[in-house]
């Protein structure tokens, strides 16, 4: 990704109405880097891809600078009149170059990331509708599968305990008043936009509240799924250290049965039947979408022996943990650009020409 080094205490810097630049760079009008600024055809002594990561860099201070009722904007003039700190021609290119090469790493690692998607896709309609190695398939009310699989309704996956399957509190049991700084989270849909457990409380009760709607109650291990809206059927298992929760009115929660289906399958499985519009058969359509309770406990589903759930949820975790690898690489490319951005296009560090 180019050579970068730092000559902070070796270069001199000069005071401009921009700030502190080194001595050698010049500030200029955006306007007066462009021959034709409607398209940002840039004259000689600039280079274009310089000038498109500068005002990439720019972008939050240009977004300030907007304004509008129904869309924010801002105007060519404001643009235009933007100054900016130019570095010689040379030292354009190579920052240029270097933060170029970053973003083709990026690329590649979407294009990765993308693909394993595809692949998982392909993986979840197999393992969870045909499972692995079978040879004999029987046909049902909902398809095709294997002979030694059995179809239940999903309450049949739920602990045989009281409230082990049920949807959230209400308006009038859960209002405003109830809500305080902080104490027992409110679980909502927002917590599993993602398909995943994301910790995003920003509603709280008291406990001596939570002790009133044990109906309600959440605990590390149960499966989470939203119950109105556009996110409606995604779902997420809370994690083991998440502390008691409660279920909002939009929710819904299953307690797995151990003895009868592994969480991970039956997580997986949930979100193999959102991904196939399973869900659209169950859903009432009224100010906003939404599931009924009843329409998802009677959902039918397969289920193969819990020793082959355990074997699907081997392979798909597997392609998860990849899938979650190299978003974790591409999210480190993405905050050394982020660095690379602040250092190289304000002459913090210099490159190495």
């Amino acid at each position: 990704m180019g050579r970068v080094e730092s000559l902070r205490t070796e270069y001199k810097y000069k005071n401009t109405e921009i700030g502190k630049i080194p001595v050698d760079w010049d500030v200029v009008k955006i306007e007066d880097t462009c021959q034709d600024f409607a398209s940002l055809i840039c004259k000689d002594k600039v280079y274009n891809w310089f000038i498109f990561y500068r005002i990439k860099y720019m972008r939050k201070e240009i977004e300030r600078l907007g304004s509008g009722s129904t869309f924010n904007e801002v105007s060519k003039k404001i643009i235009r009149g933007l100054k900016i700190p130019i570095p010689p021609l040379p030292e354009q290119k190579k920052i240029a170059e270097i933060l170029i090469s970053v973003d083709e790493a990026i690329n590649r690692k979407q294009e990765i990331i993308e693909k394993t998607n595809i692949l998982k896709k392909g993986l979840m309609q197999e393992l969870l509708t045909r499972g692995i190695g079978h040879k004999k398939f029987k046909k049902t009310e909902i398809g095709e599968i294997p002979m030694d699989w059995e179809v239940v309704k999903l309450e049949d996956c739920a602990a045989q305990q009281k409230y082990s399957f049920v949807d959230g509190l209400f308006g009038s049991n859960l209002k405003s008043i109830h809500y305080v700084d902080e104490g027992i989270p409110v679980i909502q849909s927002q917590f599993i936009i993602s398909g995943k457990f994301r910790d995003v409380a920003t509603f709280y009760i008291t406990a001596q509240k939570t002790r009133e709607p044990k109906r309600s109650r959440v605990l590390p291990g149960d499966i989470v799924i939203a119950k109105i809206g556009m996110n409606y059927g995604a779902s997420a298992t809370v994690p083991e250290n998440y502390p008691e929760a409660v279920l909002s009115g939009n929710t819904m929660k299953i307690t797995p049965n151990d003895n009868r289906v592994v969480t991970r399958f039956l997580q997986y499985l949930l979100h193999y039947l959102r991904m196939s519009k399973a869900f659209d058969q169950i859903v009432s359509t009224t100010a906003q979408p939404a599931i009924t309770l009843k329409g998802l406990k009677n959902l039918k589903i397969p289920l193969p022996v819990i020793k082959e759930q355990k074997k699907i949820v081997e392979i798909l975790t597997s392609v998860d943990e990849e899938i979650e690898k190299e978003m974790a690489h591409k999210e480190r490319l993405e905050n050394i650009k982020k660095g690379l951005m602040q250092a190289l296009l304000t002459g913090e560090i210099r490159v190495k020409i």
